[in-house]
């Protein structure tokens, strides 16, 4: 425990277990134990009363933060559409272009297609003592009377997942006729504020009546439930929110543009080829054998080869990951516990600055098959943002199993846990020349721990230069025309790679508890005693 936090714990302790100094140390010293576990152990099991308040004090400030935001770009000048009719669905959506320095704005009024209603296992917390305890036990910070809360029960959320799953499997390759039956019926929830947290039944034991998404059985996987959900556990899986425009999104689209402008990125394919994801942040790629340090190849050779953009791009690429963590933080204050709890010293040099992210996918116009992100962290940012003028038709983001999906707007921003969550977004049509850039803000274990381990060889200063000798040694060759020497080259590289891994144990991130019946992560890390 934090020193300057001691005092007053001990404060607080005291009230509840009284004066005896004795009694008082013992309780103070287990409280402690658990805040340690919770910054060095697999889970965190407790949270203690300062850390509580600390969630409290933070969910305030974040509060008064968006209204003064708000008040200083105008009051009620928002992104996208405000306010949309929760009754209708939007099919499509019209842009205005405003120029390359300013974010498009969404001006077409939303379709009369009547809106679907929320499926039977999802329901709409309509007391707002609920909704404001829920939201500071949990550390989400919406902005009160702008949100919808929402309760999704746990084991249908399961079913579904599974139903989601075979839909896709069944539709093969692309969108077919049974995912268009499953997202045809979704609620629409374009342009609103929502939080959606999973509810499932607990024991008399207090214990999760069943597993779900991670966890495995017979583990406090959920928080107690507070007052009016009685005999329920409750987790935060997902919540949607609309930010503000003003500088934070300038700055945003302007880091967006340089590196789109410059190329630096990794271009690669998924799902069959037909879905092309811009890539970039430090990673390495496992089918690329001069990817020894940190970052893409292809931002490697641009490193390399231009002495005027490399650093630059790295700098622009780290205030890119930290100004959109800090949009995120303000609304969910948990997640900066979450990067405490999950980032070690090891891995802390591969994360975007002061971050949970270490890769970053940017893509243009396009669709995404339903799918699950198994190898990545617990928590997926992903916001969208548009340019030029036109239409865009169709390109919902979905959370099938939530019966949930929405027409991204201008700086609509998604966290969810999609490693445990079935999501995609359904295929698009533009007209004009408006482009609706998606982007997500993830981690990727695999690549943090990996150069984790290569920098305990090497030393996170010296991988820079080993990629530069490397390079320089590989290109010398084919400039000399020894296609053969520098395959050679190239095969070397990559077994000292593979063997610098292997030989070293450090861990970009700490391990976590998963399911074994599924392998996934938990959707929640932190849960609190009773």
């Amino acid at each position: 425990m934090r020193e300057e936090g001691s005092q007053g714990t001990k404060r607080e302790v005291a009230k509840s277990v009284g004066t005896d100094p004795q009694a008082v140390e013992r309780q103070v010293a287990s409280i402690a134990a658990a805040f340690a576990s919770a910054r060095s152990a697999r889970v965190p099991e407790q949270w203690s009363t300062c850390r509580r308040k600390a969630v409290a004090d933070r969910e305030t400030k974040a509060r008064a933060a968006v209204s003064l935001a708000e008040r200083g770009s105008g009051g009620e000048r928002r992104c996208g559409l405000f306010p949309v009719d929760p009754s209708v669905r939007v099919q499509a959506v019209e842009y205005t272009d405003h120029g390359p320095t300013t974010v498009a704005r969404a001006v077409a009024a939303p379709s009369s297609t009547p809106n679907n209603p929320l499926p039977q296992h999802v329901s709409v917390v309509a007391s707002p003592q609920l909704d404001a305890d829920l939201s500071l036990g949990m550390g989400v910070a919406m902005e009160a009377g702008r949100h919808v809360t929402l309760l999704a029960d746990c084991a249908a959320v399961g079913r579904l997942n599974e139903a989601a799953e075979a839909a896709q499997l069944a539709d093969g390759v692309s969108w077919g006729p049974q995912l268009r039956a499953m997202c045809d019926g979704l609620h629409d929830v374009t342009g609103r504020d929502v939080v959606v947290y999973a509810t499932q039944d607990v024991t008399a034991a207090g214990e999760p009546a069943s597993g779900f998404g991670g966890p495995a059985a017979g583990s406090k996987a959920f928080r107690p439930s507070w007052a009016g959900l009685h005999g329920k556990a409750t987790a935060c899986l997902a919540s949607v929110f609309q930010v503000p425009l003003g500088e934070e999104t300038a700055r945003i689209c302007s880091a967006y543009d340089h590196l789109v402008s410059k190329k630096q990125y990794s271009t690669v394919s998924r799902f069959g080829g037909d879905h092309k994801v811009h890539m970039m942040g430090n990673a390495l790629i496992q089918n690329d054998g001069k990817a020894t340090s940190k970052g893409y190849a292809v931002a490697h050779r641009a490193r390399v080869e231009s002495k005027v953009f490399g650093a630059a791009n790295d700098v622009c690429l780290q205030e890119l990951a930290e100004t959109v963590w800090q949009v995120v933080r303000r609304r969910l204050p948990f997640m900066e516990a979450y990067r405490e709890a999950i980032v070690t010293p090891e891995g802390a040099p591969f994360m975007l600055g002061a971050t949970v992210t270490n890769i970053i996918s940017l893509t243009e116009n396009q669709g995404v098959r339903l799918h699950l992100d198994t190898e990545d962290g617990v928590w997926t940012i992903i916001l969208w943002f548009h340019r030029h003028g036109g239409v865009v038709s169709g390109g919902e983001f979905v959370l099938p199993s939530l019966g949930l999906c929405f027409q991204p707007l201008d700086f609509t921003v998604v966290v969810f846990a999609a490693n445990t969550i079935v999501h995609g977004t359904r295929p698009l049509s533009t007209s004009g020349d408006v482009i609706r850039w998606g982007s997500s803000h993830f981690l990727r274990y695999q690549d943090a721990d990996a150069l984790a381990q290569l920098a305990a060889a090497h030393g996170v200063d010296g991988l820079g230069s080993l990629q530069e000798q490397q390079l320089q040694a590989v290109w010398a060759a084919k400039r000399e025309q020894r296609a053969a020497a520098a395959r050679r080259l190239e095969a070397g590289m990559a077994e000292r790679r593979v063997r610098a891994i292997r030989e070293h144990a450090a861990a970009g991130v700490r391990a976590l508890v998963t399911d074994p019946a599924t392998g996934r992560l938990p959707p929640l890390l932190f849960w609190q005693a009773s």
